[in-house]
């Protein structure tokens, strides 16, 4: 610390110097002012002292800060020693413009500050809003030199391609700040200091700051060896990862909680969608049937007027804030809940009361038991004929044109394409694009690849169609491996070579420094290949920046009549694109990666148009004119 307390007297105002301040504050002779001033001169040095780290040669500046302290001493009777924390922050403000308009004073006030962290012992300074100035009032008290070191050894695990990918810009001097005021809470410049509980202060004390500069710095310093990571935090309770609650009777809330932890080989997406129905259905019954609060009391009449309350409701009747307010997002608030989620709606109601009514559930502390069996679920909850005939596949393909703009959008993707989100390279974007117009793999299946998924195979043997040799440079066939999805393990898929080519060319670029994570579905430890600076893809990043980017740069719109462009959309087309050009559904499936071959009738359309040989030719040349145009 450049001034140490203990180096100066700090004892308590003397009759003597509290008559020296009465003269300077009542303002008497300049004499007895000049006198005043000599016998306060041991308070006057650790000011003079603190004011020095900001401003050496300032003597006006030097002299309004005494007197402005001088004055506070004064008023409260006692010396800037003996001041508590909460008296220095009703000094200081919480702001810059209290500050101004309580003391009509400018430019004293970072002073004041450094005088209540190096003389005042109050280390957590965020109270007087710090944030803006903590880099600042660190560099002076600790030096610049030695925070400049400390953060070098930052960002040496952090920048460039040797490190996770971060660049020198705003996000990294938000990350300095950071660390300055961990620092400060610590009262140490060294990164050795640093503990978890310094961590616990800062996050604690801080409102403006993201959670995720901290979960940055605590990652750099365990890769340092120089923190110890905390043992996790206990998981939330099982009532806290529940859709809201709100509104719902809480002994329905126990049986359908019951019923979930008893059924754990449901997969974790398809659990909260169950949820989400049981809980609507809870507030159902909170609206039409009071004294209903209990899968117990259900019987047949109750049950058949919730099919009828299915069959006939709006999007967002029932739902949680939450979901009304995802609801409007999708602009589907108010509208007729399609087949399919009528379906699913009494799916869920007819899975939930058959399980219950045959095995028995511990409610709450109470002892195990069974429903009674009142009516048959699956044949009250059976979705009715007239809309399970509205429930067929209906592939949303997009047009050829369309396609063709969007696929050569891909392949000529640029630096300026990317402009909204420059902080990836473009060799991330173009990587991306490709593999996304031509693998039809799901969103989730691209964000999970790993390295090294590409393998390229060249055999000298391998003859074309006519039984001559492919030339060296074209006999390479090029697969991608597609890690384990929601309907099968891991596989291999053909893929062009200049998307194979684009691949390596990210994964040379990737940066080198980033950690494995977790993937969730096999729970193994992979480098995943569209990993950048320590985060995987995120999830809504194909659908909500990329895809719109492609659509920019291919002078079409993000919308058609069937909606968005979206990732599936671009899987169906591929489909549909193959099952035009004869190829047969079984090949189809095992591309797509179903497990029933049947499924891909969801994604392929046959459309009779393309049986005929002469229009499809025709077609064809209209589409490559329009290109060319």
């Amino acid at each position: 610390m450049p001034i140490v307390p203990e180096d100066y007297d700090r004892s308590p105002l003397n009759p003597e110097e509290q008559a020296a301040l009465a003269s300077l504050v009542q303002a008497q002779s300049f004499p007895m002012k000049r006198q005043a001033r000599k016998n306060l001169l041991r308070l006057q040095q650790p000011i003079f002292d603190v004011v020095a780290l900001r401003t050496q040669h300032d003597a006006q500046h030097h002299r309004e800060i005494r007197k402005f302290v001088y004055e506070e001493m004064f008023r409260r009777g006692r010396s800037f020693w003996e001041w508590s924390q909460a008296e220095w922050i009703n000094i200081i403000c919480p702001t810059h413009k209290d500050f101004l308009s309580r003391h009509r004073l400018n430019g004293i006030r970072p002073s004041l500050i450094d005088m209540a962290y190096l003389l005042g012992g109050m280390s957590n300074l965020c109270p007087v809003n710090i944030m803006q100035m903590c880099m600042n009032t660190a560099q002076r008290i600790f030096g610049s030199e030695v925070i400049e070191q400390a953060f070098r050894r930052i960002t040496d695990v952090l920048v460039g391609s040797q490190g996770r990918g971060y660049r020198d810009g705003p996000y990294l001097r938000k990350c300095k700040r950071t660390l300055c005021l961990l620092f400060l809470l610590n009262r140490s410049p060294y990164l050795e200091d640093l503990s978890e509980v310094v961590f616990q202060q800062a996050i604690a004390s801080t409102s403006t700051l993201e959670l995720s500069l901290f979960a940055l710095l605590r990652s750099v310093l365990h890769e340092l060896n120089l923190f110890e990571p905390s043992q996790e935090q206990a998981l939330p309770s099982f009532q806290e990862r529940y859709p809201d609650t709100s509104e719902v009777p809480q002994e329905w809330v126990q049986w359908c909680v019951a019923w979930l932890k008893q059924t754990p080989t449901l997969p974790l997406a398809r659990r909260r969608r169950y949820l989400e129905i049981f809980f609507s259905a809870g507030r159902w019954l909170m609206a039409n049937h009071h004294g209903i609060v209990s899968p117990e009391q259900w019987d047949e009449h109750i049950a058949l007027d919730y099919v009828n309350f299915v069959c006939t409701s709006t999007a967002g009747e029932h739902a949680s804030p939450a979901g009304i307010k995802s609801l409007v997002t999708k602009g589907i608030v108010g509208k007729p809940l399609a087949p399919r989620s009528i379906h699913n709606k009494l799916s869920a109601m007819s899975r939930l009361f058959r399980d219950l009514q045959d095995r028995p559930y511990a409610v709450g502390e109470e002892a195990t038991r069974k429903i009674t069996r009142r009516f048959l679920p699956h044949e009250i909850f059976a979705t009715p004929p007239s809309i399970k005939r509205l429930i067929q596949p209906d592939p949303r393909d997009l047009d050829e044109l369309t396609w063709c703009k969007l696929t050569y959008a891909a392949a000529t993707f640029t630096e300026e394409d990317c402009a909204s989100f420059r902080s990836y390279p473009v060799s991330y974007h173009r990587a991306l694009a490709l593999l996304w117009v031509s693998s039809a793999r799901r969103a989730n299946e691209i964000r999970r690849l790993r390295i090294g998924c590409i393998r390229r195979d060249w055999d000298p043997e391998m003859l074309n169609e006519h039984g001559v040799p492919f030339p060296v440079q074209n006999a390479q066939l090029c697969y991608l491996h597609v890690p384990p999805n929601k309907t099968k393990g891991p596989y291999w898929i053909p893929i062009p070579q200049y998307v194979a080519d684009a691949i390596e060319v990210w994964e040379q670029e990737r940066p080198k420094n980033q950690h494995m994570l977790i993937d969730p579905k096999d729970n193994s430890l992979v480098d995943f290949l569209f990993c950048f600076r320590g985060s995987i893809l995120g999830r809504d990043f194909l659908n909500k920046s990329l895809i719109p980017a492609l659509c920019k740069r291919a002078g079409i719109p993000e919308r058609d009549a069937r909606g968005a462009i979206t990732s599936h959309r671009g899987r169906s087309t591929i489909a549909t694109m193959l099952r035009r050009n004869g190829l047969s559904l079984d090949d189809i499936s095992e591309f797509l990666g179903h497990a029933k071959p049947e499924m891909v009738r969801a994604y392929a359309r046959t459309d009779p148009f393309w049986n005929c040989p002469r229009k499809m030719e025709t077609s064809k040349v209209k589409v490559r004119s329009s290109l060319r145009e």
